[in-house]
């Protein structure tokens, strides 16, 4: 979540929109990297699964990742606000 906060301040101090955009890419493969790839890793074998046991484990883990998700861009709302 540092990484994020970090990412989401420099967006806002630079003024060139190609640096946003690096920073904003940046900020999205983090993202991707730390919780998108194993969140749908984890989706899929809860697709799999039919033992009732697993697929609650599975839901917690999901959820979990959802959860930094929406932490993650929450952080980036708050400290690269979106431009007028």
């Amino acid at each position: 979540m540092e990484q994020v906060k970090e990412l989401a301040i420099l967006h806002s101090n630079i003024s060139r929109p190609e640096g946003r955009a690096n920073t904003q890419r940046k900020y999205e493969n983090l993202v991707d990297n730390e919780f998108r790839g194993r969140l749908m890793y984890w989706v899929e074998q809860y697709k799999r699964v039919a033992d009732e046991e697993r697929r609650f484990w599975l839901r917690q883990k999901i959820a979990e990742l959802n959860r930094r998700i929406l932490q993650c861009q929450k952080i980036w709302e708050q400290y690269a606000p979106w431009e007028s």
